[in-house]
């Protein structure tokens, strides 16, 4: 974790780790996100590591919960990822 802060989310202002997909969607829209910058913060963060959205179909992203996550994973194109 980040070493420059002592507590985490200390303003309440990350979602639950529980939320739907379509639930993050509406929370991140709120704060003026659109769906490409939200796949892109969401690449960068936690989907990214395992795999990119890149590939996946429309009907896919309106999934929800498990299903997204089942989807995504057959649909979306692994990425090769390079270390230091």
């Amino acid at each position: 974790g980040r070493k420059d802060v002592t507590m985490e989310d200390a303003e309440n202002r990350l979602p639950d780790g529980s939320l739907t997909s379509g639930a993050i969607r509406d929370y991140f829209r709120q704060l003026g996100f659109s769906d490409e910058e939200l796949v892109a913060l969401l690449g960068a963060h936690t989907v990214g590591r395992w795999t990119s959205l890149l590939g996946v179909q429309p009907s896919c992203m309106a999934e929800e919960g498990l299903n997204f996550w089942i989807c995504t994973r057959e649909q979306g194109r692994r990425l090769p990822f390079t270390s230091r």
